[in-house]
Parts: structure tokens; C-alpha cells; sequence
């Protein structure tokens, strides 16, 4: 993977810059607002794991809901494409265990990657 593409796959993970912008560049806020999105998401992915295990699809569809906005609202474009397809799949598919599964074991490696990433910036 070349640089370009690198920092393309970063911005899909973490923008940064438009994080800040929305916020009218309060690097601080911003700050806060990662560290808090980070706590919340690793609440979220443990307890959309438990409803799966339990097969609440009713709970699971409403945490990939709530996932999907944070990660928006935070601009980590990736996470929130990742939890519109388990919200997407909930409403049409139907409950596939495995296959939600796997993208909850995605996104957490995109929070560990977002992780990284608040430690460095």
C-alpha cells in the first residue's frame, strides 16, 4: 500500500480535519470528543456482542444504530459504514450470527487502529 492510499484508508478510519472543522477547530474538544467516542464504542461493541449471543435482534439493531451516528458524528466514516451493514442486515437479512460477527471483529480492529491513532495525534 502506497502512502496515498494509506492516508486515504486513515481518513476513511479518522478525518481528522473534518472533525475539527466541524467544530470550529477546538483541538482540545476535539480531543475530548475522540476520547469519549472511544469509551462509548468499546460499551457498544460489547454489549451488540451480547445481544447477538443472546439473538435480541431488537437490541442489536438499535446499538448498530447508535454506532453508526457516533461514528459519524465523530467522522470515523469506516466504523459507521461497518455498522450500517449490521443495521442494513438486521432490517432485511434477518440474523445471520457469523456474519455480524465478523463485522463487529472488524470494527473493533478499525477502534484499535483509532486507538493508535488518538495516541499519536
Amino acid at each position: 500500500m502506497n502512502l496515498s492510499e494509506k492516508t486515504m484508508v486513515n481518513k476513511l478510519l479518522f478525518d481528522r480535519a473534518q472533525l475539527l472543522e466541524n467544530i470550529d477547530n477546538d483541538a482540545i474538544l476535539a480531543e475530548q470528543l475522540m476520547t469519549l467516542y472511544l469509551k462509548q464504542l468499546d460499551q457498544i461493541l460489547l454489549s451488540i456482542q451480547e445481544a447477538v449471543e443472546l439473538g435480541d435482534k431488537r437490541l442489536a439493531l438499535s446499538l448498530a444504530h447508535k454506532m453508526k451516528g457516533s461514528s459519524a458524528s465523530i467522522c470515523c466514516q469506516l466504523i459507521s459504514q461497518k455498522a450500517a451493514h449490521i443495521e442494513s442486515h438486521l432490517k432485511t437479512e434477518g440474523f445471520n450470527v457469523a456474519f455480524i460477527k465478523d463485522l463487529i471483529n472488524q470494527i473493533q480492529h478499525d477502534a484499535t487502529q483509532f486507538s493508535q491513532l488518538l495516541k499519536v495525534g
